[in-house]
């Protein structure tokens, strides 16, 4: 159903939470195809709107949701531009939750891979602080496991 008809001259807003709503619900069932498109609408009406903070806040959901389906690409596309937007609004939580992400990802694809797949996720190398952190933050992660 579209949820846009449904609030037509309301609130956009409350279409694109109840889309995201929608999409946590899907990906919790494992219903990993249902979650995305649900993700989709909700993070293009949010991009329409410029509301920055809750796209980052579905880009985030996507995140997690590729790193679920072990698609390293969509975890870094995703992460990086959520991580992004979390820094420059200041909410450290989120903005960890996301470097932790990418932490758990390097982890997995080791560094020269990781490397190689956020270059072409974002069409530039990862930045070399941004990557220290990243890279510190998975070492304390192997700390942990060990």
């Amino acid at each position: 159903y579209d949820l846009i008809s449904l609030y037509a001259g309301v609130d956009h807003f409350k279409a694109a939470a109840e889309y995201h709503q929608l999409g946590m619900v899907a990906q919790e069932q494992r219903c990993f195809d249902e979650a995305t498109a649900y993700y989709q609408k909700a993070l293009k009406i949010y991009e329409a709107a410029g509301d920055h903070y809750n796209a980052a806040g579905t880009l985030a959901m996507l995140a997690l949701l590729s790193k679920e389906q072990q698609n390293a690409e969509a975890t870094i596309i995703h992460a990086s531009k959520a991580t992004a937007v979390f820094i420059q609004a200041e909410d450290q939580r989120k903005a960890m939750g996301m470097i932790n992400l990418l932490a758990e990802t390097l982890k997995e694809q080791g560094i020269s891979k990781f490397q190689s797949l956020w270059q072409f996720a974002t069409g530039e190398p990862c930045p070399d602080e941004f990557f220290e952190l990243v890279q510190k933050v998975s070492q304390a992660k192997q700390s942990e496991d060990s």
